[in-house]
């Protein structure tokens, strides 16, 4: 696995880990030692499956401390990660590698420095996936999900699992109707019950899910939000007032995409916001900030922003009101999928990259501060303001969601553990010691269908650079994409500091490229102060 890491401003970092394949966080938390840990999949942690799950711990400071995979013969993945009372951690997700169906619930267990202590499956002759994950005040578990091997026969139904801190079932509960009803996230309460949020399907549409339960599993109330649309939760947090706020997205309403709706702790509606499908397309997480604020991330519409996709971070007040938002992105495909504080008024976000490629799909970390600054020495740029709409809520009846308790217990599986070994280096950040390569376009023709160019490289740093290559592409934007067309690499056998080389370079771009880009040092070979000036693009 290759960690890639940075100091951006005087308190903010950037870092990104990854190996040669596909490596994507999909839940992210800070300890209580101050830690961090990210859960999500990998085909990089050289296990025996073709996707492995994956779990990473972070230090204080974002650097990469553990990494484990754990994988049979087919795929896993993690889909949730916790902190395991008394330290360690807990990884829920999926198999196919083992258990009673086709996909069947994994559950996992792992000591603070990254030691595999015990692994659980848990499911029917159907599949069986869950992806919310809580720690309970007894020092169990409880987890949500959708199964199709327990229930009323009419479809998918959401499910609740309450475990002990063995991972040992004490009792399961299924709730749905003949549709499609996802559990999706479930918090432990302050009254010691659950609140799930999720999905339910009727006759095809599909509503927003809050179900509360007591501490066994029966249900307190229940609720469906939405439009004539699609409408999912993705997170919930209770608020600071007892009430809670759930996110996700919505098609229901006119020009909306991303969406935040609050509910009273008896399930009534409070508020509910959106913000516009141009600027933001959906939520996956949110946490409490200071006082009552709350802070969400979630991914830009296509296009909005410097990507394909970008990081999207919203912080909004008790009433939902927006305090700021900032949208970060390197280029590519920044996709944003956990958020966690600081301990000092800032966050710390986690999304999956393909701007950096050391792999297919990498890891990004990255520190902001309680104004969502990333710092003046990596690219950050803000985006339009929200807007909002209104949302239909209704009591969901007994007869469209029933309740069965169906009988099941976990078994032990022994999926293999994986250990990667790693390597650092700088992206981005202030200035410090090594090389630092910038380039410039110095000469650019286009004579008939022949683009001719000459390249100027020069090391700004103050250390020697060794031998690094530069990739040449065209392509139709400023950005190198999957669809951009490698024109030819070079070589260099590198770069004493404070001296340059030029470089020239011709190609016939096909139709509609309308760029030439300049990777230098794709490979990361020479250690930087800064890679955020690698790419030179120019027009022509």
């Amino acid at each position: 696995m290759l960690c890639v890491s940075a100091v951006c401003g005087a308190a903010q970092w950037l870092k990104v880990a990854g190996g040669e394949g596909a490596d994507f966080p999909i839940s992210f938390i800070r300890a209580s030692d101050g830690s961090y840990a990210a859960a999500g999949y990998s085909n990089s942690l050289g296990t025996v499956g073709s996707i492995d799950a994956m779990l990473l711990k972070f230090d204080s400071s974002g650097e990469l401390v553990t990494s484990k995979g754990l994988g049979g013969t087919a795929a896993e993945v993690f889909y949730s990660v916790v902190e395991a009372p008394g330290g360690g951690y807990v990884g829920l997700g999926a198999t196919t590698s083992q258990g009673a169906g086709g996909v069947d619930v994994l559950l996992a267990k792992y000591s603070a420095t990254g030691a595999l202590q015990w692994q659980r499956t848990l499911g029917g002759s159907g599949d069986d996936v869950a992806t919310g994950l809580a720690a309970t005040s007894e020092g169990g578990y409880v987890l949500c999900g959708t199964t199709a091997s327990w229930g009323f026969g009419g479809g998918n139904e959401a499910f609740m699992v309450k475990t002990d801190a063995s991972g040992i079932v004490s009792w399961i509960v299924t709730f749905g109707d003949n549709g499609i009803d996802v559990g999706a996230s479930i918090i432990q309460t302050a009254d010691g019950g659950y609140l799930l949020a999720g999905t339910m399907e009727f006759a095809g549409d599909a509503d927003a899910l809050v179900i509360k339960t007591d501490a066994t599993g029966s249900i307190t109330w229940a609720r469906t939000i939405g439009g004539s649309g699609t409408d999912s939760f993705a997170d919930v947090v209770q608020a600071v007032d007892g009430g809670f706020v759930c996110v996700g997205k919505s098609t229901s309403f006119a020009g909306i995409g991303a969406w935040a709706v609050k509910v009273s702790g008896s399930g009534g509606a409070v508020w509910q916001r959106g913000w516009s499908s141009t600027v933001a397309a959906g939520f996956q997480q949110v946490e409490r900030a200071s006082g009552s604020d709350l802070v969400i991330v979630g991914s830009t519409a296509p296009g909005a922003g410097l990507g394909a996709e970008d990081v999207f971070v919203t912080r909004v007040d008790a009433s939902g009101s927006m305090a700021w938002q900032t949208a970060y992105g390197m280029g590519l495909t920044e996709t944003g999928m956990g958020i966690a504080g600081d301990g000092s008024g800032g966050f710390v976000v986690a999304a999956g990259t393909q701007s950096f490629l050391a792999g297919t799909l990498d890891v990004l970390t990255f520190s902001i501060d309680g104004s969502g600054s990333l710092g003046t020495s990596c690219q950050v740029y803000e985006v339009a303001t929200a807007s909002s709409s209104s949302a239909t809520t209704g009591n969901v009846s007994p007869r469209t969601l029933m309740a069965s308790a169906p009988s099941a217990a976990s078994t032990l599986s022994t999926l293999t553990d994986g250990v990667p070994s790693l390597v650092q280096a700088f992206i981005c950040g202030d200035a410090g010691t090594g090389a630092n390569l910038v380039g410039s376009w110095t000469k650019l023709k286009k004579r008939g269908s022949k683009v001719n160019g000459s390249l100027k490289v020069t090391n700004s740093g103050s250390d020697a650079a060794g031998s690094f290559e530069i990739n040449f592409v065209f392509s139709k934007k400023a950005t190198v994409t999957k669809k951009s067309k490698l024109i030819i690499i070079k070589s260099l056998g590198g770069l004493a500091a404070g001296s340059s080389s030029t470089i020239k370079v011709s190609g016939k771009p096909p139709s509609g490229y309308k760029y030439i880009i300049a990777v230098i040092d794709p490979n990361g070979d020479v250690p930087e102060s800064s890679d955020f000036d690698n790419t030179v693009a120019k027009g022509f």
